[in-house]
């Protein structure tokens, strides 16, 4: 995996390098277009079904940006923050003017974009490997209210996570422990047996004359020699070697491996594979690549190139310079403009 976040690690280099700018000025450009529409919103004539929907095109614009890497700096960031808190006093203020049925309307619509608010925040989440519950959140929260909601959830869904990688850990801990303390029983069962058992054992095993290949034959045959050394100077190291030798010789020659040895090897590489697919996953959400999981996941993060991310970033980029030349106008080519992203 060593080579995996080298190559992620020079990824993000090349994005903060030359990425991270680009992507910025389409930042700036959309903020600009959520301040802009914000003064169509407070100043210009419309109904109130068409002013919520308004209110909440620009609020989704604002989060998108605070949600992404945006890279903008403190005053920018305020600017947005402000802006987000004046969407919730007008959207408030805009609440006490409506007819019950046209309530009824508002709430609905209000349900249906907290569902896709709360779709998109669980694909957020889940790159970071967190499980956060958010189900059954009331629509008639206010945004601060809202915010609280999900950030005690999100808290909670962390200490979970963290609770679930210490079990994890500790488990892990405990079974390397029990594989060491399983081994060294091994060890000392196979003392016990007595050399004599060992040595009928592997030379069973080994014996040359059961090789009908010429260069296999040779090579028990020196294993046969060292094995009756080593028995009869009581070597028992020696002889445990000779038959580690065996078993790596077995791995290249599967035909001659046991059943249960086989389903072993089997188990043993489906275990090592396993792990490296956690392994790899766990190194694609990780929060420090989140720049680059933005614009491409999982694997695409290897192919991804700034160049690709700078292509997309300056198309958009070029719209939105266009619709914000055109809302800044403030005739009534602006407010068609306005009216066709909310219809």
């Amino acid at each position: 995996m060593a080579d995996l976040t080298k190559t992620l690690d020079k990824k993000l280099n090349d994005f903060n390098t030359n990425s991270q700018p680009v992507y910025t000025s389409w930042c700036r450009v959309k903020l600009d277009i959520a301040l802009c529409l914000f003064e169509h919103l407070t100043n210009k004539q419309r109904g109130q079904e068409q002013k919520m929907q308004l209110n909440q095109f620009i609020q989704d614009i604002v989060s998108n940006i605070l949600h992404s890497p945006h890279g903008l700096n403190n005053e920018e960031v305020n600017k947005l923050n402000d802006l987000s808190r004046d969407l919730e006093d007008f959207g408030i203020m805009s609440m006490n003017d409506l007819s019950e049925d046209d309530l009824m309307l508002v709430t609905d619509m209000k349900e249906a974009m907290l569902d896709d608010l709360l779709d998109t925040l669980r694909v957020h989440f889940r790159k970071q490997g967190l499980e956060v519950d958010l189900d059954n959140i009331d629509a008639s929260l206010s945004k601060s209210e809202l915010r609280k909601v999900i950030e005690e959830r999100l808290s909670r869904a962390r200490s979970i996570a963290d609770k679930k990688k210490e079990r994890a850990d500790k488990k892990k801990k405990e079974k390397k422990e029990e594989d060491k303390s399983s081994a060294a029983s091994g060890l000392e069962a196979l003392k016990k047996k007595g050399l004599s058992e060992i040595y009928k054992r592997l030379a069973k095993l080994i014996h040359p004359d059961m090789e009908k290949d010429p260069q296999r034959q040779e090579l028990k045959l020196e294993w046969m020699k060292k094995l009756t050394v080593a028995y009869d100077e009581g070597d028992l190291n020696t002889m445990l070697k000779i038959e580690a030798e065996w078993a790596a010789d077995m791995t290249n020659h599967s035909d001659e491996l046991s059943e249960e040895k086989l389903k072993a090897y089997i188990a043993l590489l489906k275990d090592q594979l396993k792990a490296q697919a956690k392994e790899k996953n766990e190194i694609f959400t990780n929060p420090k690549y989140y720049s680059i999981s933005f614009f491409a996941q999982g694997p695409l993060m290897l192919t991804v190139s700034s160049r690709d991310i700078n292509y997309y970033i300056q198309e958009k980029e070029n719209q939105d310079r266009g619709l914000l030349y055109t809302i800044q106008a403030n005739d009534k080519a602006a407010d068609r403009a306005v009216a066709g992203l909310i219809v």
